[in-house]
């Protein structure tokens, strides 16, 4: 696999910050500190996963990329793992100028192809199903020659996980993450729900770096309080 963007000394476009909306940059900047202190200096994965849908975790994880990018001119993807949606290709063609690359890897159940976001260090992904519908995911999961693969490419890898709800396929990858990221809505999520999923992340071996609470008015959970 070629490098997918510009690496170090040419001049990359960077992303309008009104496309982000909800993640303050303090924020992030706290993530960043925590996930800084795990073990690998490039080629980071960078799980977000929450208990069930619509407690928006694609949109943390993809404003996170973006204010990623804001930082570094070194190549960055955005791996799409909520399948056969692909709705960060989706997002990012209506509100930017994405663009399709020839640049394809082949899995065992699928194929995985990527889209630069303009000229941007972004790189988006698109997980595609083969045609016996066999859900590729388990292929990241099962065998890391593919994750190995990207990690030598992208200096970050930022994961969009499925929920626990819909699939434990994406407390399974975490396994291979090097930091993992739980999203809850608050005054939404209940604080048993939250702790479920804390708790199966940790039986993986996940390396559970923080909480993101999203829709935050007064009120998060006292376990969560306590987490952190």
């Amino acid at each position: 696999m070629n490098y997918l963007v510009p690496v170090g000394g040419r001049q990359t476009e960077e992303l309008d910050s009104r496309l982000v909306r909800f993640l303050k940059p303090k924020d992030a900047s706290q993530l960043i500190h925590r996930i800084q202190h795990s073990a690998r200096d490039s080629g980071k994965v960078v799980e977000f996963i929450g208990p069930h849908g619509g407690e928006g975790t694609s949109t943390i994880a993809r404003e996170f990329a973006i204010l990623m990018t804001q930082r570094s001119n070194r190549p960055i993807l955005l791996l799409d793992l909520d399948i056969p949606i692909n709705g960060h290709r989706d997002w990012f063609a209506e509100n930017t100028n994405l663009i399709s690359t020839s640049i394809k890897v082949v899995i065992p159940h699928g194929r995985l192809m990527f889209h630069r976001v303009g000229s941007s260090p972004l790189v988006i992904s698109e997980l595609v199903l083969d045609r016996r519908g066999i859900n590729p995911l388990n292929d990241l999961i099962v065998g890391r020659q593919t994750l190995d693969q990207l990690r030598d490419v992208f200096s970050l890898i930022i994961a969009d996980a499925p929920p626990l709800k819909e699939s434990f396929e994406g407390v399974a990858f975490s396994a291979h993450a090097d930091a993992t990221v739980m999203v809850i809505e608050a005054e939404k999520t209940r604080a048993p729900v939250a702790q479920d999923l804390s708790e199966r992340l940790k039986d993986m071996g996940a390396q559970l770096v923080g909480f993101v609470f999203n829709k935050r008015r007064y009120y998060v959970p006292d376990y969560l309080y306590r987490e952190l």
